[in-house]
Order: structure tokens, then sequence, then C-alpha cells
């Protein structure tokens, strides 16, 4: 389910211009990942294993590569508390970064934990 979902949302999200530093790409996508208390660590890392799947997945790689200059990725977690040590942007172009980038989501630990209120991670 995950796996459509990401799919979905990249065919959607591929069709809209954006920039990464100067750099224009097809797209700017970012995972933000719910840490929060009610997420236990295996449904984390059930989370961190279906996103890496999705980006190693065919599908999703053809969707990135055929893009105008490939997409621009970063990964923001939140709980109660934006937990932010990812939000870099990595410009994914070819199946050796898409790659890449799936090995760094299925290893990051996770970054924190606290309630369910994304306003307050905003903030």
């Amino acid at each position: 389910m995950l796996r459509n979902c990401i799919l979905a949302g990249i065919a959607l999200l591929l069709t809209l211009p954006s920039a990464n530093a100067g750099v224009i790409v097809s797209t700017k996508l970012s995972l933000v990942i719910d840490v929060s208390g009610s997420i236990s660590n295996s449904e984390y890392d059930r989370q961190m294993d279906g996103y890496a799947a999705a980006f190693r997945s065919d599908a999703v790689q053809d969707l990135i590569i055929n893009a105008n200059n490939g997409i621009a990725v970063n990964v923001v977690f939140f709980s109660n508390s934006a937990f932010n040590r990812r939000n870099e942007w990595v410009h994914l172009t070819d199946a050796s970064s898409i790659d890449a980038y799936a090995g760094v989501l299925a290893t990051i630990n996770r970054p924190g934990a606290g309630g369910t209120n994304i306003a307050s991670g905003i903030n």
C-alpha cells in the first residue's frame, strides 16, 4: 500500500516545476515521517523499509530517471517536535543516486519520539 501511495504521489508531483539550489528539477518531494509515540519501533522500521523498497522499485526509478533533470528529495521527521537532521535536499537523477538514497533511508535510526502534534512540531 505504501509503495502504491509513493508511486501515485511521485507520478502526480513529477508534473510540477521546482528547483533545488538553483538546479531546475521536476519535483521536490519531502518524506514527512511520523516518529511520535503512536508509532512503534517495528512500525517505524516498516515505514523506512517501505520507502527504501519504493525507491528501489523499477517503476519509481523509471519515473525519476525519465523526469526532467530528476527530483530533489528530503526527509523530515516529526512528533510534537520536528527532527530535521535529514532535511537537506538530495538530487536524484539516475539508478545509482536513487539506490544510494534508498540505502540511506533503510539505515536512518529513529531520531526521536514524543506526542502526536504536527502543529507543535512545526512551531
